[in-house]
């Protein structure tokens, strides 16, 4: 009957005929016709919504109906004229204001979606609008904010668990573990069976230092998605800190065979493989041939990307092998010469080296490059306290902790420098 209603053009029965047929029988053919006959009717409404807007070009109700369209079928900048073009005509139009603000979030354009979402809750304050300020500020890494405008989502509606998810999400990255924890099975509690949020309670319950309820939400993420390859790593390093050498390598080993060109799953195992090696110098060996093997896999994966040369370059400092360490650093700043973490990465390998000059000229680099970069001032006052320059180490200890005043090992290195100048 699909079939029929497709050849004679009537493409919304066509599309329910088919999606009906495919929900009984899961028949493929039936799938495809479902998505044609939906792209061809939303292509037919799409010409009468064109021919009407001629006619009327103010018609608010019409021109929102085919921004929708034109959201639906992922053509964003069609869409976001469409809502612009109502705001033009109703500046409070408080609909297409929230519209925007969403379109601009699937672009991740979150300084735009902020614009809008702000306008709207400026006109009306509703869980919509303080749910996508929410989204946005996450976006835009204001992690404090996210979790007052979810919070204040809460307030409005305790039901609402998306909510709950993704405050969970912003204290994680604040370093709330419990709070995150808290706000995760809140989530879980509406919905027990999401895969993600149960691996991230894991690794929420793996930061709390909770390694046996690390595991436990990782074998229940597991059991519902058992060919995510992620979950058997993340699980792998729940048991890394339980010091079950067997279990962590065989989930591994196990990411690995689900996903085999996950570049941050190869990275990991390729961490764990380094340095471990209890029993024998035969296993030492073994365990850095197959560390070895995933970073140059890495590398050939992705030859473009600095990382992949400077998880290699971790890997050959962590064996002591320093001139292949600065080689892969090198190759790492040909491709991105103005990033700062790179050069201050190349001056760590020569201050292992004992070239503390060329340590000093890159860290300086590094400085040039990003000010703000508390960690590459410390380096390069710990380099010029190993020159018995304690001055100048001094000076920069003093600007690494007015950026980050939590760092320790800057303080304790402070502490020395003062000593030293007697001060």
């Amino acid at each position: 009957r699909g079939m029929v209603h497709y050849k004679t053009d009537e493409f919304s029965k066509a599309h329910w005929d088919f999606d009906l047929s495919h929900e009984l029988s899961k028949s493929p053919i039936a799938k495809k016709y479902e998505r044609i006959s939906s792209s061809r009717r939303s292509s037919n409404r799409l010409k009468e919504l064109n021919k009407s807007i001629e006619e009327n070009p103010n018609d608010i109700k019409k021109l929102s109906k085919r921004g929708l369209l034109h959201l639906w079928a992922k053509r964003y900048d069609r869409a976001i004229a469409n809502y612009q073009q109502v705001i033009e005509i109703d500046p409070q139009n408080h609909p297409a204001l929230i519209r925007l603000g969403k379109i601009y979030l699937e672009k991740h354009e979150y300084n735009n979606a902020l614009e809008y979402y702000t306008r709207a809750d400026k006109i009306k304050s509703t869980t919509d609008t303080l749910f996508g300020l929410g989204r946005c500020n996450f976006g835009l890494k204001n992690y404090q904010k996210t979790v007052d405008y979810y919070t204040k989502v809460i307030e409005i509606n305790p039901k609402n668990y998306s909510a709950y998810r993704n405050r969970g999400y912003a204290w994680g990255w604040l370093g709330k573990r419990h709070k995150a924890a808290a706000d995760y099975h809140k989530y879980l509690e509406k919905n027990p069976n999401d895969a993600n949020i149960l691996n991230y309670l894991g690794s929420t319950y793996h930061n709390l230092k909770n390694y046996d309820k690390a595991i436990e939400y990782h074998n229940k993420a597991i059991k519902i998605e058992p060919n995510r390859g992620e979950f058997y790593a993340d699980r792998g390093k729940a048991y890394s800190w339980k010091h079950d050498r067997h279990a962590e390598y065989r989930d591994y080993d196990k990411a690995i065979k689900l996903d085999p060109n996950n570049t941050e799953l190869l990275h990991v195992r390729a961490q764990a493989y380094t340095h471990r090696g209890e029993n024998s110098w035969e296993e030492i060996v073994r365990n850095r041939k197959i560390a070895l093997g995933d970073l140059n896999k890495i590398v050939k994966l992705k030859p473009k990307e600095p990382f992949a040369y400077i998880w290699r370059s971790d890997y050959y400092m962590a064996i002591e092998d320093y001139g292949k360490a600065v080689a892969d650093t090198n190759r790492a700043i040909t491709i991105e010469p103005d990033n700062s973490q790179l050069w201050n990465k190349r001056g760590a390998i020569y201050y292992y080296r004992g070239n503390l000059d060329q340590a000093i000229k890159d860290q300086t680099k590094s400085i040039e490059l990003d000010p703000q970069r508390s960690v590459a001032w410390y380096a390069r006052g710990l380099s010029y306290y190993d020159k018995k320059q304690y001055q100048k180490a001094y000076d920069d200890l003093i600007k690494s902790l007015e950026i980050n005043p939590n760092r320790t090992k800057a303080k304790e290195l402070l502490k020395k420098a003062k000593a030293k100048l007697g001060k």
